[in-house]
């Protein structure tokens, strides 16, 4: 069974061992830690922190995400009261730039840590299902709001280029935040930012050629005859 996340205050040492679990597994993925690792580097002398506060690293990873999450959501919500709703830039500028400004700040690591988590496919026990429902209804929002702005395209390629979208800015920030961390260079943000929702903008817009729409259509095919 696993163990209710303490409820010691924020600015305690559970922030700490989120904080410093989200910069380790970031940099050496979920299994290339341990929870006696994040413990030592969290300065505490109880080297079974994590497993106290936490009940495990599953329950840790989960706790990592609600911990970034509520934030990220507030800005979704402001950005989104002055966004046009019938306008497809607006609506992925107010739903992904508050992670993609994530990458502008030294103070955490997380967009490195979600692109971990991303290597663990999508299992029914993967973490971002364990997070609380009023989260999740976050990004379940931005797919119904950017779907319904893309009406020429067949249902199954809407959804699948939205969460390609997803991916490709998730990726794209990680490999900033990354640079940043490691003292590389990187383009302006300014730039960074609009090439990167161009050419977002770009793929999501773009019509669905008839090569597409023949191997859709070979695929539903394929699986009818699977199933009978």
């Amino acid at each position: 069974m696993v163990r209710q996340i303490s409820s010691e205050p924020r600015g305690s040492t559970v922030d700490r061992l989120i904080e410093v679990g989200e910069r380790l597994f970031a940099t050496h993925g979920l299994d290339g830690v341990s929870l006696r690792q994040i413990a030592v580097e969290s300065g505490t002398s109880n080297n079974s922190a994590v497993r106290y506060h936490f009940g495990s690293k599953d329950a840790l990873v989960t706790a990592i995400i609600e911990y970034r999450l509520p934030h990220i959501i507030q800005r979704r919500e402001l950005l989104s009261a002055r966004s046009d709703p019938d306008d497809l830039r607006s609506v992925l500028e107010a739903h992904l730039l508050p992670t993609v400004d994530m990458a502008e700040s030294a103070d955490n690591h997380y967009l490195m840590f979600i692109e971990q988590l991303h290597r663990y496919g999508h299992s029914a026990d993967h973490p971002f299902l364990r997070v609380s429902a009023p989260l999740r209804n976050s990004h379940n929002r931005f797919l119904r709001t950017a779907g319904n702005l893309l009406p020429e395209l067949p249902n199954a390629l809407r959804a699948e280029r939205i969460g390609a979208v997803a991916n490709l800015c998730l990726h794209a920030s990680a490999d900033r935040q990354r640079a940043l961390h490691c003292g590389a260079p990187r383009r302006s943000y300014a730039l960074h930012v609009n090439d990167l929702f161009d050419g977002l903008v770009g793929y999501l817009s773009a019509a669905a050629s008839a090569a597409t729409l023949r191997s859709m259509k070979a695929r539903a095919t394929q699986s009818i005859s699977t199933v009978t």
